[in-house]
């Protein structure tokens, strides 16, 4: 995840939205191939979230 979008989540408990990807330089495409194989969640249109590990923190293992 891009360090920007990454600190935007994190301040949001997971949570962005699709402009934040976009300001952080992510394509709709990408945008859209992230959420369709799990990498991130989407929970409606224009909010998504990044899935958090075991321990409960966002991302990685």
């Amino acid at each position: 995840m891009h360090p920007l979008l990454r600190a935007v989540a994190e301040r949001q408990l997971g949570l962005f939205t699709a402009a934040d990807a976009r300001r952080a330089g992510y394509e709709h495409g990408e945008i859209r191939h992230l959420c369709s194989s799990g990498t991130w969640v989407r929970l409606r249109r224009g909010s998504t979230r990044w899935p958090r590990n075991s321990r409960g923190q966002i991302g990685g293992s």
